[in-house]
């Protein structure tokens, strides 16, 4: 028996589910963390010695188990840790409580010598939009024309600038946006479909901007929308369109309901060039958002560190990407 594998993740995630299901018919042990359970199920314990080194350990209250995190091979971080902690608490207290159990874990995290898909202090650098669009152009990839700012001024000069209409986006994505939809009762907060909404009227692009930063972008008259998953060193590719529309409309579209998918067959620079974008962070899996234009040339959107890829192979069994994800993991829990 290899090292085990610990898979964090929404108890809701059919994804990791599959994953997981995989890697126990081929008897490698693994440990599910589910995010919502974990601050009143788990017990971390990081344990550092002058003489001895340190031990890392991981109780579980359910049934007392105790995990030798010095065991672990293989980690995959599908969600982030949402801690919760007792409405007895003060604000106050509450909030200083996910701050210092925050920085045990990232040192927990961060002193584990395994296989990561991806290394949570990666995934969170991958995650910055802005960032993200500097990066692929340097590194060869085509950009919409793109504005972030706070200034509702600049944001309407932009829009007017732009020849056809203008997407608005929010900043955060994956881990982030999860965090903050999770913490909104009042269940207001955009979906994950709607995020991305095209603005058919300039004047409405400045709408929102000044409280918080938006992304503001040229809207691309596309032929297709399409995502890349990045997994180790294989990309797969399909076209994602919405059912009910020729072309799926955002970079967010992502529901089994809603959406149909066919391969595709990317030109190898344009592969190459998503491999070395997801690997340059250090990620081991990323799920790029392109869209096709008319003229055959395709424009990077983002790229998801934590995405969802389940619908894809549903649809596409040739994407073998739940086999890949468990490959990887291990060949890891087997070395």
């Amino acid at each position: 028996m290899g090292g085990r594998v610990v898979v964090v993740a929404s108890k809701w995630d059919r994804d990791s589910k599959l994953v997981a299901q995989r890697l126990m018919s081929k008897s490698v042990e693994v440990i599910r963390l589910d995010i919502e359970e974990l601050s009143h199920s788990v017990v971390l314990e990081l344990i550092l010695d002058g003489t001895a080194g340190s031990r890392r350990q991981l109780l579980l209250r359910d049934t007392s188990r105790v995990i030798d995190l010095d065991s672990v091979a293989s980690v995959w971080v599908r969600s982030p840790i949402d801690w919760t902690f007792s409405e007895d608490l003060l604000p106050w207290q509450r909030a200083f409580a996910a701050v210092e159990t925050g920085n045990m874990v990232n040192a927990l995290w961060e002193s584990l010598d395994c296989f990561w898909m991806s290394r949570p202090s990666a995934i969170e650098a991958a995650s910055w939009k802005g960032e993200q669009l500097q990066r692929a152009r340097s590194m060869g990839l085509t950009i919409p024309k793109s504005l972030i700012t706070t200034d509702p001024v600049a944001a309407r000069r932009f829009a007017e600038s732009c020849s056809g209409s203008v997407i608005t986006k929010t900043l955060a994505s994956g881990l982030g946006l999860e965090v903050v939809e999770r913490a909104s009762s009042s269940g207001s907060f955009p979906s994950g479909r709607n995020r991305d909404a095209p603005m058919a009227e300039k004047s409405n692009a400045a709408d929102g901007v000044g409280f918080v930063p938006w992304l503001l972008q040229e809207h691309i008259d596309k032929r297709a929308m399409v995502r890349v998953i990045v997994v180790g060193d294989a990309v797969f590719a399909a076209e994602v369109r919405s059912r009910d529309r020729q072309i799926a409309p955002t970079a967010s579209t992502r529901s089994d309901d809603e959406v149909s998918c066919e391969p595709v067959r990317l030109p190898a620079t344009v592969a190459e060039r998503c491999h070395a974008f997801v690997h340059s962070y250090g990620l081991t899996f990323g799920v790029v958002s392109m869209v096709q234009k008319g003229s055959g040339e395709y424009v990077f959107l983002e790229n998801n560190p934590v995405g969802s890829f389940l619908y894809l192979q549903e649809q596409i069994p040739s994407l073998t990407i739940v086999e890949a994800v468990a490959d990887c993991l291990m060949r890891a829990s087997c070395s």
